[in-house]
């Protein structure tokens, strides 16, 4: 078995904090607020009369006698037997070359003015059927494609409202099989276009010049599948959750089955997108299909971001909820059925202490591996999903963190299987936490677990979403047993289509006797403009597995102890005033086996004011705010932590960003916690103070970097914490980025000080968008440890893959000789294609 996220790192210490004893009544100021500020001031502004229309953006309902709907359409490319091609890009000419024998398509439409900055139309607009074939070559030149009307962009960054600098458009359509997208990215120094990544799913947002298309197949307003490609026609593809209100917003692991293939001349540049519909998923009502589709377009050199439809600067621009309603008629069922076995080999070492001498002794193994997954889609609106020995060697480790809280470590998960349409499962509850984490599924400490195989559904019904899953891990070497783990999600649209009520249950068994389940319903309800309600309640029900010293325990008998709870209210918008409130308890029997809580036992009570602004001098954006939490123990109510944060932050029309924070922290250490083996917080009442600078350069410069320093008080003693970001894009074939964070804390205790490093260098060379090579070395000198991991991909097409993995682990200074660690592996998958 591979070795997965390796050296994963749990030093312990805190970072909390707080002077104010008071600072949760910023919670009930925030609410306040909402109730007596006039509704008039909240609402999202009223939007201009409107232009009269030009083909560039036709009215939706109205007649399209250029793009008419022929009773047989022909399609624009045969049923392919195999997964779908690569992308294949033109080669691009100098620029002093004339521009390419094929001429460019029909001259841009005016793009629109300010008069488009309205909220969301609800009018539904037809996207046609292709009268005639095409080539999928990056020109859209065809008759078929002249048949579209284009439609046309507004910028999003730096000012909203205006017309593109550059011409801008965009046409769409579909066959009974593809759906198609067709950019000109018009520009008048075509030589200035940049790309600086070949690599499969390097997106570099917004370094490099860049068309996506975002599709909210479900029009759920909530989802969306993204792709994305740079002028060398270099694909990235992901999924959007949350209504882009979670950081990050765009989850980039998963991959899809896609084309695209780019093309640049003399005018700029052009694209040309083909997305299965057995990709996308879909529901279809009365022979019709009503997606959500958003396009954009990004000009690093102008710092410009330029979106059709126009979508305000107050929201992220890949909000599903601000997508364009679009229907299609005549697409069918598409069934897909896709086939990936792997074959996986290798030679490793690792070392283990002898229990009587502590003697170091190098071991090796010779892993090997087959298994695969399958693909089914049952419905064009739900598919089901099947592993068999699934194997994730070919995954990047985890960075390396020092934790200087004394609460547990959150890190994401990276395993494809688990992130497609992944948010379908989840419930957040707050920052981190959540009811179900993927990365409690094969994984126990720092060590993979192999897993037998299981089953994964996700699918819509109508306003309902439906998500199962169900799988059994092996026994771990008595570390851990054999365990059943499953998820089921119901989910079901209320009131508007932004507004919910679902319900999540999750089942955690083990063959020791141990069980965990925990049951929830939560909600999400639009009250009006952007302020939503969330109301989440969950409970526990477990039993611990008897051992030699303590018999089982057991916990799900009393409501209140075993139960979670959270109300928040809050306005999802950075434009105007923000804020929100929010009020949690976590009772002491509270243990969500599938689920992440950075703490355990607490009442959790949180609030932000500020407000925003956008378009002022040079920034585009502004926000100045004032947030504050704190945390009691459900033991005596007593506080645990109190933090109050003033907060303002900018980015410049340029796209340079700037940050200034104070954090006022009161903490009540009821238990000493280590920060290393020689460093250690004292439990006592502390009351302390930091502040925070930060920057970051325009990221389209060759060398872009981001510096930050954190200094003041900590605890009982004083901390400074410089950190710095960079990265170098010397070419499109290669990149060089690190970073660096320093921790030097000075307690008044009489311990030794405590200094930490924390350094990595990524180096990523592309020989072209097929072979890449990802190296990355890291060092952790609480730990005494390196690890080196490297990463050759072949990715000759989609769903067909060969990889080459190293992984080098080491203890420096022979603190831990366990962590010294090699491995060799190699594996290929293959998808087939199986569809009917």
């Amino acid at each position: 078995m591979g070795i997965l996220y390796p050296h994963v790192v749990r030093d312990r210490a805190s970072l909390c904090g707080g002077r104010w004893r008071d600072a949760g009544a910023f919670a009930l100021l925030a609410f306040l607020v909402h109730l007596a500020w006039p509704a008039s001031t909240l609402a999202e502004p009223a939007p201009p009369t409107p232009e009269p229309q030009t083909p560039a953006a036709p009215t939706p309902a109205a007649p399209r006698p250029a793009a008419p709907t022929p009773a047989a359409p022909t399609p624009a490319a045969p049923t392919p037997a195999a997964p779908t091609p690569a992308a294949v890009t033109q080669p691009t000419p100098p620029p002093e070359l004339p521009a390419v024998t094929k001429p460019p398509t029909a001259p841009l439409a005016a793009p629109p003015t300010a008069a488009h900055a309205g909220a969301r139309t609800t009018e539904l607009l037809p996207i046609p059927r292709l009268t005639g074939p095409i080539q999928l070559d990056g020109i859209p030149d065809e008759p078929a494609w002249q048949a579209v009307t284009p439609v046309s962009f507004t910028t999003h960054w730096p000012e909203f409202g205006k017309a593109p600098r550059e011409p801008t458009e965009a046409r769409i359509a579909h066959d009974e099989r593809y759906l198609y997208v067709a950019f000109r990215n018009g520009d008048s120094k075509p030589d200035t276009i940049k790309v600086t990544t070949l690599k499969r799913d390097s997106i570099d947002f917004p370094s490099q010049d860049l068309n996506c298309v975002l599709i909210d197949s479900f029009n759920d307003n909530e989802n969306s599948l993204a792709f994305y490609t740079n002028p060398a026609g270099v694909r990235s593809d992901g999924a959007i959750t949350h209504d882009a209100t979670v950081t990050p917003a765009l989850v980039s692991d998963p991959n899809f089955f896609w084309d695209v293939v780019t093309h640049r001349d003399a005018q700029g540049w052009s694209s040309e997108f083909r997305i299965p519909f057995s990709t996308l998923r879909y529901n279809v009502v009365d022979g019709k299909v009503t997606m959500g589709i958003i396009l954009y377009r990004m000009i690093p050199r102008l710092a410009e971001l330029s979106t059709f439809p126009a979508i305000e600067a107050a929201y992220n621009p890949g909000r599903p909820s601000k997508s364009r309603d679009v229907t299609l008629d005549g697409v069918p069922h598409w069934t897909p059925l896709y086939a990936t076995p792997y074959l996986m080999g290798g030679y490793g070492t690792f070392t283990t202490l002898d229990a009587t001498t502590m003697a170091a002794n190098k071991n090796h193994q010779f892993p090997r591996e087959i298994g695969g997954d399958v693909k089914y889609g049952v419905t064009s609106n739900f598919t089901l999903d099947a592993t068999i020995n699934p194997d994730f060697a070919q995954v990047e480790a985890d960075s390396f963190q020092i934790n200087l809280n004394r609460f547990n470590l959150f890190y994401p998960e990276k395993r494809s299987f688990f992130l497609e349409r992944a948010a379908v499962l989840e419930v957040p509850l707050e920052g981190n936490d959540r009811l179900f984490y993927s990365r409690h599924i094969g994984i126990v400490g720092t060590h993979q677990v192999g897993i037998y195989g299981g089953l994964r559904g996700i699918g819509r019904f109508g306003d309902w979403d439906v998500g199962v899953m169900d799988l059994q891990t092996q026994d771990f070497s008595g570390v851990a047993p054999s365990e059943n783990m499953g998820v089921v999600r119901l989910r079901r649209q209320v009131i508007d289509d932004t507004s919910y009520l679902g319900g999540l249950l999750t089942t955690r068994i083990g063959n020791n006797g141990s069980r965990n389940t925990v049951g929830s319903v939560d909600s999400g309800l639009h009250l009006s403009g952007d302020t939503y309600l969330e109301l989440n309640l969950a409970h526990a029900w477990w039993r611990t597995e008897p051992t030699m010293d303590a018999p089982a325990t057991s916990a799900g008998g009393h409501a209140i102890d075993d139960s979670f709870g959270l109300l928040r209210i809050e306005r999802r918008s950075s434009k105007g005033l923000l804020y929100n409130a929010e009020a949690a308890r976590s009772g002491p029997g509270f243990v969500p086996g599938l689920g992440f809580l950075e703490r355990t036992n607490f009442a959790r009570f949180a609030g932000r004011l500020g407000w925003g602004w956008s378009d002022v001098g040079n920034f585009r954006s502004q926000t100045l705010a004032m947030s504050s939490t704190v945390y009691t123990s459900n033991v005596d109510d007593s506080l645990q932590s109190a933090l109050v944060t003033p907060t303002w932050r900018g980015r410049t029309k340029a796209g340079a960003g700037f940050g200034v924070s104070a954090t006022f922290d009161r903490e009540n250490v009821a238990k000493a916690f280590p920060l290393s083996d020689k460093v250690s917080i004292p439990a006592g009442h502390y009351s302390f103070a930091s502040g925070t600078l930060s920057y970051s350069s325009p990221t389209d410069q060759t060398f872009s970097y981001q510096p930050q320093l954190t200094a003041g008080q900590y605890f009982d003693g004083k901390r400074l914490a410089p950190s710095l970001i960079m990265a170098v894009r010397a070419t499109e074939h290669l990149v060089v980025s690190g970073s660096y964070t320093l921790n030097y804390i000075k307690l008044d205790a009489g311990q030794p000080t405590f200094v930490s490093h924390l350094g990595l260098v990524r180096l990523l060379v592309m020989l072209n968008a097929q072979l890449s090579l990802t190296t990355f070395a890291q060092i952790n000198s609480i730990k005494g440890s390196t690890l080196v991991n490297a990463r050759l991909r072949y990715n000759p097409s989609e769903g067909h893959d060969l990889y080459l993995v190293y992984d080098n682990g080491h203890s420096y200074d022979d603190r831990d000789p366990t962590l010294n660690q090699q491995t060799f592996l190699l594996k290929y998958s293959y998808t087939f294609d199986l569809s009917q």
